[in-house]
This record gives structure tokens, C-alpha cells and sequence, in this order.
């Protein structure tokens, strides 16, 4: 029996009023190259009137939980501790380009 699971991502649609979807980007594109998204359900106990759940989608979250089931929606993570960290600096779609030193450093090789 898993005992905990640690979950980092970005917020992303509220469910229900204790229910959100936490996105996770793949790290390496599939086969017709592009990034798939896996969307899980968190659901956090302290309802409406916590962080996780007043935050605007898009922000990079931890979170600490346990799995769980549910009838309607299956296999989730119940929230036992998060954190709402800020905007992701840097995803797999948005790499920023080589500065003209990388690109030096890459010739010269």
C-alpha cells in the first residue's frame, strides 16, 4: 500500500469546490513530437477557502497527498500539504533560445 506521493505541476481547472486538476508536461515529446499533457485530480480537504483552490491556473504547485478513488472520477490524490510556488520560469515548449556564447562553445567542438 503506498502510504504518500509527492505531485509537482501547474494548477490547472477547478473541478468542484474541492476538486482541481494538477497538469504535468511531459519531458520528451511522443512520437508525432509534441509534449503530452497528463491532467490529475487532486481533491483538497480544506475546500474552497484554501490556496490550492483560490489560485489562478498556470501556477506551479507541490503537493504532498496520498491516492485515493473515487466513484465518478477514479484514481486521485487526496492533498494532505501543498504549496503554490509561482509561475513556471522555464516549460518544455518555451525553452529560451542559445545565448551567442553557447552557440560559440557549440562550433568549436
Amino acid at each position: 500500500m503506498l502510504s504518500s506521493v509527492y505531485l509537482t505541476g501547474r494548477l490547472g481547472e477547478v473541478l468542484a469546490d474541492d476538486l482541481r486538476y494538477v497538469e504535468l508536461d511531459d519531458l520528451v515529446p511522443g512520437p508525432d513530437s509534441r509534449f503530452d499533457v497528463h491532467r490529475i485530480p487532486v481533491r483538497n480537504p480544506r475546500g474552497v477557502n484554501s490556496e490550492f483552490m483560490r489560485a489562478k491556473a498556470g501556477l506551479y504547485v507541490v503537493i504532498k497527498g496520498r491516492l485515493s478513488t473515487d466513484e465518478r472520477i477514479g484514481l486521485l490524490v487526496v492533498s494532505e500539504l501543498e504549496e503554490v510556488l509561482g509561475p513556471l520560469a522555464i516549460t518544455p515548449m518555451q525553452m529560451p533560445p542559445l545565448s551567442e556564447e553557447e552557440n560559440d562553445y557549440e562550433e568549436d567542438r
